[in-house]
This record gives C-alpha cells, structure tokens and sequence, in this order.
C-alpha cells in the first residue's frame, strides 16, 4: 500500500514538473533571442564604407589625426547634407605614388536608436557608412593638415546620437588610423530662426526713422552695424556647430533596440501563461490527492 500511494503521488507530481521544464526552456530561448541585449555598434567598427573601398600607403607609413572640430549642414527636416573634416598627418616614411585615404561616415548607437526604422537599424547604418570620399595623398611627405569635404550621396536623417568621419582600413584589414571625429548631428546647429527675421525688419525701419530725427551722428553709426552683422548669417542651409566630442553619447552605450519593446511584451505573455498552466496543473494535483 505504501509503495503504491508513493507511486501516485509521483504519477500526479509528473505534470507539474513538465509544465515547470517547458516555462524554463521558454524564458531561457527568450532571452536568448531578446533584440535589445545585443552589443552596442562603435562606429568605425566595420573598418571600410558600404561599398568596401580600402585606403593604401603604397608602401609610405604615417600618422593621422582627427581635428575634433568637424563640422556639418543639414535641411530643415534635419537631412544631414556636408560633412568637413580636418587630418593631421606626420609622414614617417615617404607615400607611395597611388597613396589614398578613404574617408567614410559612421553612426554611434545613439545615432542608430534614434533615427533608424524600429527592427530595421541595418538599414541605417548602411544608409550612413555609403557616404565617403575618396583623398588621394601621392609622394606625401613631412608634415601638415588635410582638409575633407565630404557630400552626403545616400541620404539619412540625423536628429539625435551622433556620425563620426573614420578613415578606411586597407584592402588587407590593416588600421590606417584609429582616430575618428567629434560626434555631430543637426542639432550641433545655430538656430535659424534669428538670421531669418533680421533682414526683414531691420532694413525697413531704420530708414524710415533715423534721416528725420538723428541727421549727424546715424549715418555714420546704424549703415555699418546693421549690414555687416546680417548678410553673412542667412545661407539656404544651416551651417553646422563644431559638435561636441562623442562624450555626450559614446560609441560604447548600450542601448535597447525599439522593437525590444514587441519582445518585452511577449515575454510577459508567454510568463503568464506558463504560471497560469503551472498554476491550474497545481489545483488538478490538490484535487486529486483528496
């Protein structure tokens, strides 16, 4: 008798313990699998732009450096539009005549989460990594700067985190350099909206009143302060700051992908339901033994 009400009470324990298995190897696969636990993407990671271009020394060896006082411009809907860069260079050994620097865009994680299309963040940085220029650097030698003007060619927008300029490792996945720019994006800009309004009310206003009551002493003053502070302010694009060194939002952040949030909300779902099934085998099992 003993033996056999043993064996039911483990025959009613069966359940349970299966529906406790399946509910472990669920949370295990989910988190697994969860998108927002991946590593952050450092920019530059990928060491060439999206086409695969390479830089070469042609058998040279130099130092460059990053000036970290990039700069860009971007359209009203915060499209990032130029990027210029300055390069510090010591020649340690002259370039070889087919000497090239390939300088290409990249996004720091900040950049990624904020701007890319939830569950589609690739799509981003390739958009991103497309934009290079090709520097040609033939029988460089000594020292001096290098200056870049880069035109974005594949289109992105660029309203928070933050696109770095990086030089292309060699054909051969060698560093050229390691160094990278200040971070930037379209809010590093002046506002527009004060140059905008400035030519339109000044002009008007101090003519009108100036030649009436002030004959001597305005003519000289009002016509050089006004012209020369307005005209060199209104561009059809704003002109980018110098940006803030990526500091502010490190290519090393960690941060969760949008769609986390659809894998979150699963994951809670599958929980209940597994406590639910747990929960029911348990009252079956209570049951039973009475």
């Amino acid at each position: 008798m003993t033996v056999l009400g043993q064996a039911t009470a483990h025959q009613k324990t069966r359940p349970i313990l299966a529906v406790a298995a399946v509910a472990g190897l669920i949370v295990t696969m989910l988190f697994a699998l969860r998108p927002g636990l991946v590593a952050a993407f450092n920019a530059g990671e990928d060491g060439h732009p999206f086409d695969g271009h390479s830089s070469t020394l042609d058998g040279g060896a130099a130092t460059f450096t990053f000036q970290q006082n990039a700069t860009l411009t971007c359209d009203q809907s915060d499209t990032a539009k130029t990027f210029t860069f300055k390069i510090d260079y010591t020649v340690t050994s002259t370039l070889g005549a087919g000497a090239v620097l390939v300088v290409y865009l990249s996004p720091n994680q900040g950049a990624i989460n904020g701007n890319a299309v939830p569950g589609n963040e690739q799509a981003y940085i390739d958009a991103v990594q497309k934009n290079h220029v090709h520097l040609p650097i033939p029988n460089l030698s000594g020292s001096g700067t290098l200056t870049v003007n880069l035109t974005v060619s594949s289109g992105f927008t660029l309203t928070t985190g933050g696109v770095l300029g990086v030089i292309a490792k060699t054909a051969a996945n060698v560093d050229v350099s390691n160094s990278k720019t200040n971070s930037l994006n379209c809010t590093d800009e002046p506002s527009p909206s004060v140059p905008a309004s400035v030519p339109a009310s000044v002009p008007a206003s101090v003519p009108a009143s100036v030649p009436a009551s002030v004959p001597a002493s305005v003519p000289a003053s009002v016509p050089g302060s006004v012209p020369a502070s307005v005209p060199g302010s209104v561009e059809g694009s704003q002109l980018g700051g110098t940006g803030t060194p990526a500091a502010s939002l490190p290519n090393t952040a960690l941060g969760l992908a949008s769609s986390g949030t659809l894998a979150t909300i699963f994951f809670g779902a599958v929980m209940i339901s597994a406590l639910g099934a747990l929960a029911y085998a348990n009252v079956v099992a209570v049951r039973r033994r009475r």
